[in-house]
């Protein structure tokens, strides 16, 4: 007795059968599409070159339209005529040299716009095509919708799909908090700015009113040290927010102005008084915020390369799962339609099977194909 599966691909035979005639008509664009943008890449190029050498030779001829005539009464009259006669030539080279470019100019804006017309019409075709693809991964779904325990293959190419789509999606969204990481970092520095420059003035304000040694803030400048205060509280929330989404960013010590021990212990009562206690707190902040610029920053730009080279790996990957899920299911569904095979069981794979699927780069993932092993990993097999 036919399978569920096999009674749905004799009903949706005629959609399929269209869908794959369209695919074939636009088979190998993408690759077109990438020679042809290396094609205008090159005209680009060249249009660049031979614009620059006009304008070269443009500011050459008018420095010869503007220059004073050789007097015959500066110089001795042979003299005189040759470097006449060398300007002249040097003139008409430049003159040559000028309308060949232009030339050149107009049939490279020729191409250009003839290759544009052609980018637009691959462009088209390749939307076509990426929706024929959905149109036809919509109709194997719903094809092959129910558990297919009969068909291990398809069943397997699922699986290896299913953790390629999650591997892709964990590392976009590591991807996603390290972006988050740098804007973080970026507002610390900004908070630490403001805290340097509210002692600044602080400092200022007393060194002008009290004498360079003294050691007492006006009830004026409170305004300042609170905003110090305020400032490098959310100097501290970013660097907090930074760790969080980047832990590979370094420990930094609480830039809380309200927690620094020096205010405890200095501020009010002791010896040490507030103006030397913000003079060491300000060298403190300095040092942190250098800290943010080179160590803080170095790690999160690190970490967004080793990102970045994980998710085009992961998407190569994924394209590859896609890939090789479809075409089964174009060969599978072709050889029920033709009756050269019945979608008759087969033996059940070892729960320990695993496909190794491997990119031209020399990088292959691992995919377990049971559901319930654990994500795929990515190996290097230059290291091997």
């Amino acid at each position: 007795m036919s399978s569920p599966t096999h009674q749905k691909i004799q009903q949706h035979a005629e959609p399929h059968n269209s869908l794959i005639h369209r695919l074939k008509e636009l088979e190998g664009l993408p690759n077109q599409l990438t020679r042809h943008q290396e094609y205008l890449d090159d005209l680009m190029r060249q249009r660049k070159n031979s614009q620059d050498k006009l304008e070269k030779v443009v500011a050459v001829i008018a420095r010869f339209d503007n220059a004073e005539p050789v007097r015959k009464g500066w110089l001795p009259s042979r003299r005189a005529d040759n470097e006449r006669k060398q300007n002249e030539r040097e003139r008409m080279e430049a003159l040559e040299t000028e309308f060949r470019e232009q030339r050149k100019l107009r049939e490279l804006d020729e191409k250009l716009e003839t290759g544009l017309q052609i980018k637009d019409t691959l462009s088209q075709n390749l939307i076509r095509l990426n929706n024929a693809k959905e149109e036809l991964q919509s109709l194997h779904d719903q094809i092959f919708e129910d558990p297919t325990p009969e068909f291990p293959e398809d069943e397997e190419l699922q699986s290896n799909l299913k953790y390629a789509r999650e591997a892709h999606d964990n590392i976009y969204g590591s991807q996603l908090r390290l972006q988050q990481a740098v804007e973080c970092l970026v507002k610390a520095e900004e908070k630490m700015d403001v805290c340097l420059e509210k002692i600044r003035v602080l400092l200022l304000n007393a060194a002008s009113e009290y004498g360079a040694n003294n050691r007492l803030f006006g009830e004026h400048d409170r305004r300042y040290v609170q905003a110090v205060f305020e400032a490098s509280s959310e100097a501290q929330t970013c660097l907090n927010e930074a760790r969080d989404a980047c832990p590979e960013i370094p420990a930094i010590q609480d830039v809380r102005v309200s927690h620094h021990p020096l205010i405890m212990e200095n501020f009010m009562f002791s010896g040490i008084g507030p103006v030397e206690t913000m003079r060491m707190i300000r060298s403190q902040f300095i040092d942190v915020k250098k800290t943010i610029q080179n160590k803080c920053r170095q790690a999160v730009e690190q970490s967004i390369i080793s990102a970045e080279y994980d998710l085009d790996e992961s998407t190569k990957v994924l394209d590859q799962c896609r890939e090789s899920l479809m075409q089964h299911r174009i060969s599978f569904i072709e050889s029920v339609l033709d009756g050269r095979r019945s979608p008759s069981p087969r033996p059940e794979p070892s729960p320990a099977l695993s496909v190794q699927l491997a990119d031209p780069g020399g990088f292959q993932m691992d995919v377990p194909w049971s559901p319930d092993g654990p994500p795929p990993s990515y190996i290097s097999t230059w290291d091997h």
